[in-house]
């Protein structure tokens, strides 16, 4: 009976931690919270592929913050499920973020490297990222959102990264945001 009781607890704790949105605030280079107010959530059975690997294991951590009149959005990808995040040259590399809904409708959304993470819009003028930064959020508000990315290198070699980012409880904490 306790060993079924321990597998429940850890089926439990790992559902609430893994692949739910939570809210919480950034903290500055001492640790410290400040007062800049964030949601995430981490997705941890994404797959990648590139020239060296197919079907690898594929970590994700999206991050939605306050930024004007809609909020920003942040994603960091960790191949093999690793500590370190993947680490993009900016403006040496193109990415595309594919999302399927659940009609069978795809969009395609810029996606722009930050260095280590990427921004859906960022290189757009404010309305203009603004405006495609909303269309990204009203279909999430919804439906969990199957998602595709590419990125290609310079040197024309590409990275695809398969994920699927939950709805649960999103619609709820971007509102506190």
């Amino acid at each position: 009976m306790k060993k079924l009781f321990a597998v429940l607890l850890f089926t439990l704790v790992s559902v609430v931690t893994f692949g739910q949105w939570d809210s919480g605030f950034f903290v500055d280079s001492f640790g410290d919270k400040t007062n800049q107010p964030l949601i995430s959530c981490l997705i941890t059975d994404g797959v990648f592929a590139n020239s060296a690997t197919g079907g690898s294991k594929l970590t994700v951590g999206v991050v939605v913050f306050p930024d004007g009149e809609v909020p920003n959005i942040r994603i960091r990808l960790f191949e093999y499920s690793r500590d370190k995040e993947v680490e993009m040259d900016n403006g040496d590399e193109t990415a595309t973020l594919l999302v399927k809904l659940s009609n069978g409708t795809v969009k395609s959304f810029n996606v722009v490297s930050t260095g280590s993470s990427l921004t859906i819009g960022a290189l757009l003028s404010n309305k203009k990222s603004e405006k495609t930064r909303a269309e990204f959020f009203s279909y999430l508000n919804g439906e969990d959102m199957r998602c595709y990315l590419t990125i290609k290198s310079k040197y024309g070699s590409e990275s695809i990264y398969k994920f699927t980012v939950p709805s649960t409880g999103f619609k709820d904490l971007i509102a506190t945001l």
